[in-house]
């Protein structure tokens, strides 16, 4: 019985991913979530559909979202990176020095301008 409450109890200070499969920018944040060890669910969200309750949380209507335990939400994975590595969750990702961080925002910026043009454009179009 002390199990089950502490199972339940895990999953209600579960962090929440919500993310689209094909998307590079959701596919990095589950990176970065495994990487700090954090548990999370994911719920794959069906943006083209624009549904009330997720734009209640972001109006913007993007992903990846991601609300953490304390119920803050967060938007997009460089925002993750360094949110987590500010409240001091696992290794820091983005950087110790300003330029350090400067190179690091630099470099996913252009891996996933990269990733956008040359692969996800590529299988979109294949498939439609």
């Amino acid at each position: 019985m002390l199990l089950k409450y502490f199972f339940l109890l895990s999953l209600f200070n579960m962090y929440t991913l919500y993310y689209m499969p094909i998307s590079c920018d959701c596919r990095a944040a589950k990176l970065i979530l495994n990487e700090k060890k954090i548990k999370f669910k994911s719920v794959n969200e069906p943006i083209w559909k624009r549904r009330l309750e997720f734009l209640k949380f972001n109006p913007e209507g993007e992903l990846p979202v991601i609300i953490d335990d304390k119920k803050n939400i967060i938007v997009g994975y460089e925002l993750l990176a360094e949110y987590l590595d500010e409240i001091g969750i696992g290794d820091i990702l983005v950087g110790f020095t300003t330029l350090q961080k400067l190179e690091v925002r630099r470099l996913c910026k252009w891996i996933a301008r990269k990733l956008k043009r040359e692969v996800i454009e590529n299988i979109v179009d294949e498939r439609v």
